[in-house]
């Protein structure tokens, strides 16, 4: 580790060095601190000493009755061997105890220069003040700057890097103290209040023997290391910062949706899993907030720039290590979608088309990560159920041997559920524009060599979604070995509902392979966790027309269309009275007349005072 070379290769040249220590000034307080009854006698106008040394200020052609401080002349070491020997002495064991204090300050100038600093380019300031046309690559600050305080010192570095700002290099800081456990207790606050990276400020103990030298040694490599990056690491920070404050913002004000219902779902959600409704909320809000840091993208090109960057290291780590049921649902919904699914996928970088197959397979290799959805030129999706270290230790050689692993997806409404126990439904859309959701068949899966599919892929495959890491580990698993179990939190499905409201009459009057039409009614579905049954609610707009259309053949039953009627789904439709005067009829797909007419049981068809009952005919929208 040359850190001399490092230092020259980074341009630190010139290094200001502000420490109190250094200073050779001498105050009333410095006496005191050495010799009280000394200090005592400044005070005194009747000590014989003090006459003395007033008679010799005024030889000297000072005023002493101007002065705000007596002891100060004593810092001249010519005024100083005149003064009375109480006086002197007291003097200078004070500068003997600053020249004492001031040994590890030294050291750390000794070693700059040791390292190639030039003499001449190392300034020194006994006080926060720094000329504003000098400027310097490197600032080594004491924490407690002034009157072993530090009051003045974060201000004062905040000044200098504000006249730095301009600068083509940033300035770099390096801030020291002999009180190590302060430091210990203040580190954390310090940076982010100055608002500065690790790779631009260092927080070091003064070195109290040349021992202690080898961790500055250490920290001035990292701090040359790092300082050609200090601007794209901060603007990282920056960035970073104000996207999570805008996602936390953002799920701040999607709360005020829920309601006592969607928290008492919850409740029942966290029960069913055995989990604690503490943490399972705070787990939903978590996801909640982390899909919205990740739709924001604001930090995405401040860490792209940062990869460009990094990824020259990884060869020789030259771096040290050092929803409509109502809001409330909608909420519901989002939550339940961030529990499953990434907002968005990560910009992949082009894929090499035209280049040799095996620069194709290494791009495979480094951009499909596990969990990926892709879609095939067919419209088929797949998910990646290779595991990113099997990719990652595959070597070129191995292209053509080592297997890439994919599980088909399929679209289906949530209402319908495939029979085998090989199926794994998800319960979110991928797309919340979208009325599906994705099932993937353990039995369907597809296997091909990285260098095979890193060509095929160039055929119109392409990257359309990802699943969160747990819920694509448990399909692993379930594929792998059904044995191997990974628990998932309970969710809950919603989609959308389309229907019509129409008499009997009229349905009977319908051609009868004409889909069924009437009265437009929209609404949402819910099916609980584990539940056999699905919850239907029409929207308050569809029961407001409702009402306005047909609230004459309708009795005060019909609330329960906006609360929530619960029916079991069933092939070719299943009907449930809606108080006395209206019938609910469910179905997986828009039904014709003739099929809604099967629906309805025998007794109710064979009755003519039932013609002027309200069908209400539901389905999954499409």
């Amino acid at each position: 580790m040359d850190v001399a070379a490092k230092l020259n290769e980074a341009q630190i040249l010139r290094v200001a060095v502000i420490d109190d220590d250094l200073s050779a000034r001498i105050t009333h307080a410095d006496l005191q601190i050495e010799n009280d009854r000394v200090a005592a006698l400044l005070n005194d106008p009747t000590d014989p000493d003090r006459e003395a040394y007033v008679e010799l200020l005024t030889r000297e052609g000072r005023a002493p009755d101007e002065m705000e401080d007596l002891a100060e002349p004593l810092a001249e070491e010519a005024l100083r061997a005149q003064a009375p020997a109480r006086l002197r002495s007291a003097a200078e064991a004070v500068l003997t105890s600053r020249q004492e204090r001031a040994a590890p300050v030294q050291r750390v100038i000794d070693l700059l220069k040791e390292l190639g600093v030039a003499a001449g380019n190392i300034d020194t300031y006994p006080s926060p003040q720094i000329p504003h046309d000098r400027l310097y690559d490197l600032i080594i600050v004491d924490y407690f700057l002034v009157d072993t305080a530090i009051n003045a010192t974060l201000p004062f570095i905040r000044d200098v890097l504000e006249t730095h700002r301009e600068q083509e290099r940033p300035l770099q800081v390096i801030l020291m103290s002999s009180h190590e456990q302060q430091l210990k207790a203040d580190f954390k606050t310090i940076r982010p209040e100055l608002k500065v990276s690790s790779s631009r400020m260092r927080i070091m103990e003064k070195p109290a023997t040349d021992t202690h030298l080898v961790a500055w040694r250490a920290a001035l490599w990292q701090l040359a290391s790092d300082r050609a990056e200090v601007s794209k690491m901060e603007r990282f920070i920056n960035d970073a910062g104000t996207a999570l404050a805008a996602a936390a913002s953002a799920t701040a004000s999607k709360l005020w949706e829920l309601d006592l219902q969607a928290m008492d779902l919850l409740h029942e959600l966290a029960s069913k899993d055995s989990d604690d409704y503490v943490r399972y909320v705070e787990d939903a809000i978590s996801r909640r907030l982390l899909s919205a840091l990740e739709a924001d993208s604001g930090m995405r090109p401040a860490l792209q720039q940062l990869d460009a960057t990094l990824v020259e290291h990884r060869a020789s780590n030259l771096l040290s290590p050092v929803a409509e049921v109502g809001d409330s649902r909608a909420a519901i919904h989002g939550l339940m979608h961030s529990m499953e699914w990434r907002a968005s996928v990560a910009g992949l970088p082009a894929y090499p088309a035209g280049e040799p197959a095996v620069t194709q397979a290494h791009w495979i290799r480094k951009h499909m990560r596990f969990g990926m959805v892709l879609r095939d030129p067919d419209g088929t999706d797949w998910l990646n159920l290779t595991q990113a270290c099997d990719l990652a230790q595959s070597e070129e050689s191995d292209f053509g041997h080592s297997s890439v692993l994919f599980v088909r997806g399929r679209r289906m409404l949530p209402a319908i559920k495939p029979d085998g126990d090989y199926y794994v439904p998800m319960s979110a859309m991928m797309a919340q524009s979208e009325n599906h959701v994705l099932t993937w068949n353990l039995r369907d899966v597809r296997a091909e060599s990285i260098l095979s599919f890193g060509a095929i892929y160039g055929t119109g495959w392409q990257v359309v979604g990802e699943l969160r890491p747990d819920v694509a580990q448990n399909i692993a698993a379930q594929y792998g070995a059904r044995a191997a179990r990974v628990g998932l939190p309970v969710t809950l499905s919603a989609w959308r509902l389309t229907g019509v409201a129409t008499s009997l009459r009229d349905l009977r009057a319908a051609a009868a392979d004409a889909l069924v039409a009437g009265l437009a009614l929209a609404g949402h579905a819910v099916q609980r966790a584990d539940a056999k049954q699905h919850e239907l609610h029409l929207d308050l707009s569809s029961v407001d027309d409702l009402l306005n259309a047909h609230g004459a053949a309708l009795d005060s039953a019909v609330v329960q269309l906006l609360t929530g009627v619960a029916i079991k789904p069933k092939s070719g439709g299943n009907k449930t009275a809606v108080g006395g005067r209206a019938v609910c009829v469910y179905f997986g797909v828009a039904p014709t007349a003739e099929e809604a007419i099967q629906a309805l049981d025998s007794r109710l068809l064979q009755d003519a005072k039932n013609d002027d009952k309200i069908m209400i005919l539901l389905w999954s929208s499409p």
